[in-house]
């Protein structure tokens, strides 16, 4: 059986604009539910997903809390995958006949001398209103106001 990898973008799990539950994308993924689990009869399924909506949600929510430090970007995506690949999983698992799904996370190492580094000091991401990231200290901006 041959391979296929198929790509969910982090928007295609939660829209712009909606509110970012959990609700919300488990009826987002719900959606792509369908067309994936006919793929999954005639290829074995890798896929693959953007993060960005829900790695900047658990952010600010690491930032509210106040009590410890915050939590490093690279656990924060860790965790993102990670609830992102159970919810798929999950809704997955649910449909007839479906083959087993896991949930793999990843690890990419980047050059600690790339000049990025350097130059990045805020989280860009546009699910967010310009009033739910004022006052946090967090130095988060919105993609639109760069």
């Amino acid at each position: 059986m041959k391979t296929l990898v198929v790509a969910l973008g982090g928007n295609a799990l939660l829209q712009r604009g909606e509110a970012l539950t959990a609700e919300n994308q488990y009826r987002n993924i719900a959606s792509a539910v369908p067309a994936l689990a006919r793929l999954a009869r005639s290829y074995r399924l890798a896929i693959v997903h953007g993060n960005g909506p829900q790695v900047g949600l658990l952010a600010l929510q690491n930032l509210a809390w106040k009590e410890v430090e915050p939590y490093p970007l690279d656990v924060l995506v860790a965790e993102s995958q990670g609830m992102i690949g159970y919810m798929l999983a999950q809704s997955l698992s649910a449909q007839p006949q479906m083959p087993p799904v896991t949930t793999v996370l990843t690890r990419i190492e980047v050059s600690p001398d790339d000049p990025a580094f350097f130059a990045a000091r805020e989280i860009y991401w546009s699910g967010l209103s310009a009033r739910r990231t004022r006052g946090t200290g967090s130095g988060l901006r919105l993609a639109d106001e760069t």
